[in-house]
């Protein structure tokens, strides 16, 4: 039994959380987090449309829709460099 594709998506997840909650506590800045950041503030977008549109829950909406603006504001904040 080999590792199959879903452990290689999670462990992807898993990181790019992981850049962006430290992309929102550094006070560094780099073009790096922010083009990580981007992935997880698009796919929580959408993932937060789907809970509500498929289901009807409203706290996996509200979930997914906090991840996608905190990717949103670690994008602005490490691409223009703002403090």
């Amino acid at each position: 039994m080999g590792l199959s594709i879903e452990l290689f998506i999670f462990l992807g997840v898993i990181v790019a959380f992981g850049v962006v909650m430290w992309g929102a506590m550094t006070q560094h800045r780099s073009l790096f987090i922010a083009a990580v950041a981007v992935l997880p503030a698009g796919l929580a977008t959408l993932l937060s449309w789907y809970s509500y549109a498929e289901s009807g829950s409203i706290l996996w909406m509200i979930g997914y829709a906090v991840v996608a603006v905190i990717s949103a504001y670690v994008v602005v904040r490490h691409s223009t460099g703002a403090k």
